[in-house]
């Protein structure tokens, strides 16, 4: 076989991460791509020659240049393009303003000769149609019309028949899912590449339900967005900060969207004392502490754990390894997920949870929940109400969440919660750290195009944009100005030096609750 896996126009190597999700995968068991036995070089055509000779060989390289020595070998040969993106060199969002990309981010489409005006550092000639096999990977949210274009005839994107690509893809805007039947060569797993790092990234954690927790909940809600603004506010507003483990950072890094949250900056300061010192410095010397970058490379922290023997060459997100010790002194974890709305996008927020074995209570799009069933996890709906997760409209949803974590707040024996729960917990734990339970389907999705086993849907019909109820909720609030009003909650002002294991507090918020009940029910 022989592997392309381009390097991008201004040097970034690919592929990246799952370059790390095939490491995992062989280790325990799964094929995926073989191992390359002649590795990338500034080939010449007697190594090419030599390297073909040998029997069983497995080629790899990543300069676009070398093409015209491999393109007419009888091997398989294989593209590999990690992070691939649908793209005109612009990117639509969704408040109508159009901003420039750089097309050295992304891999270019087909092309015979330069463009007239130069827009990047390709080759002149780009051509894909010598592959057998092109695999597509995107591990981060999907968003525009331009994606079902594309899983419709992506072939059309390469100059090649679209049997000869297949693509393997996380989350996605819910107007690109709802009511589609996706063809036969997208892979859809909104729920593994992200989970299976964060397990990779992290050593068993012990787990005792005995522990005395100081704190009644953790939020490290990361960068600040509507969602977790909206938590933090709320937070504030009840008088709660000072009862649980808090972060939020300012929104400096980002798109023009993200500017309307980017003055927020709260971190409760046990916080320090309780998480990794290295962390702490890493923090500290990026953006004025506003923000962890997104690398671990240039400090001690261990890489991605292959097995228990091996690492792999790639560091992890520091976020994605778990709070240890901010767990074992806090009951339940609030989650506030990257993408805020209208997708099935998980990260490592609500990964750390699963395998930390915490309750928790999110603050994301609609149907979380049900996808996190849909994937095999057990939440949480024997003990809080879940109904949240059904509701379309984001600030109901989010307001409804958040008399969740008030219920769970107001629990008069969290230590019996958690051990009513730690089967649940602990089936939680035993799922997302299997690798295997992860990655297979990936594994067999991929084998079934190399072996030539993988078969049309002859019933799929191509895909169209179809907006759900809760987008066009959105849009119409967003344009036409409708104020959805915040449930009845009476905020109970806790004094910052006691805790809400004292029972004359614990009285104040049952009172407090019982009130409210009375004026929702008019009794």
């Amino acid at each position: 076989m022989i592997i392309f896996t381009p390097i991008r126009a201004h040097g970034r190597k690919n592929p990246y991460f799952f370059n790390v999700t095939m490491e995992l995968g062989k280790a325990v068991g799964l094929t995926f791509l073989p191992t390359i036995t002649h590795a990338d070089r500034d080939w010449t055509q007697s190594e090419v020659d030599d390297a073909l000779a040998s029997t069983g060989s497995v080629i790899g390289f990543t300069d676009w240049k070398h093409i015209d020595l491999f393109k007419n070998s009888t091997r398989k040969k294989v593209i590999l393009l990690d992070q691939f993106y649908i793209h005109d060199y612009y990117k639509f969002l969704l408040n109508g303003v159009y901003y420039q990309l750089n097309p050295d981010e992304f891999y270019p489409r087909p092309r015979k000769t330069a463009p007239k005006t130069k827009i990047d550092n390709y080759p002149d000639v780009i051509d894909y149609s010598w592959a057998d096999l092109i695999i597509c990977v995107q591990e981060e949210n999907l968003v525009g019309p331009e994606w079902i274009a594309y899983f419709n005839n992506p072939g059309a994107y390469f100059g090649t028949t679209s049997d000869k690509v297949i693509s393997i893809v996380s989350g996605m805007n819910d107007d690109i899912s709802n009511n589609n039947k996706f063809p036969y060569n997208v892979l859809r797993i909104p729920t593994t590449l992200w989970f299976s790092w964060v397990s990779a990234s992290n050593a068993p954690i012990g787990y005792d339900p005995e522990y005395e927790r100081p704190h009644k909940f953790e939020a490290l809600l990361g960068g600040s967005k509507e969602n977790r603004q909206f938590v933090f506010n709320k937070l504030k507003d009840h008088q709660l900060l000072e009862q649980g483990l808090v972060s939020i950072s300012a929104q400096t890094f980002r798109g023009p969207t993200d500017k309307l949250y980017h003055d927020v900056y709260y971190r409760s300061p046990e916080l320090d004392g309780y998480d990794d010192p290295q962390m702490v410095e890493l923090r500290n010397s990026t953006r004025d502490g506003n923000w962890v970058a997104h690398t671990t490379h240039g400090i001690k922290q261990k890489k991605f754990r292959i097995d228990a023997n091996t690492t792999s060459d790639f560091a992890p997100y520091a976020s994605f390894f778990i709070p240890v010790d901010v767990y074992k002194n806090s009951w339940f974890s609030i989650i506030a997920e990257s993408i805020v709305y209208h997708c099935d996008f998980f990260t490592e927020k609500t990964a750390k949870a699963l395998l930390g074995r915490r309750i928790f209570v999110t603050f994301g799009p609609q149907h979380s929940l049900r996808t996190l069933i849909e994937a095999g996890y057990k939440t949480f709906g024997d003990w809080i109400d879940e109904s949240y997760d059904n509701e379309p409209d984001n600030e109901k949803r989010w307001n409804m969440a958040f008399e969740q974590v008030v219920r769970l707040i107001n629990h008069k024996d969290p230590k019996s919660l958690y051990k009513e729960a730690q089967g649940l917990l602990d089936y939680n734990c035993r799922l997302i750290s299997s690798q295997r339970y992860l990655l297979e389907p990936i594994d067999t999705f991929i084998q079934s195009f190399l072996n030539g086993s993988a078969v049309a849907d002859p019933d799929w019909v191509p895909m169209s944009q179809n907006w759900t109820e809760a987008q066009k909720l959105r849009s119409q609030k967003q344009f036409d100005n409708i104020v959805v009003p915040a449930p009845d909650v009476t905020p109970v002002a806790i004094p910052v030096t006691r805790l809400f294991n004292d029972p004359e507090i614990l009285s104040a918020i049952e009172k407090a609750r019982e009130e409210t009940k009375k004026r929702r029910t008019g009794a």
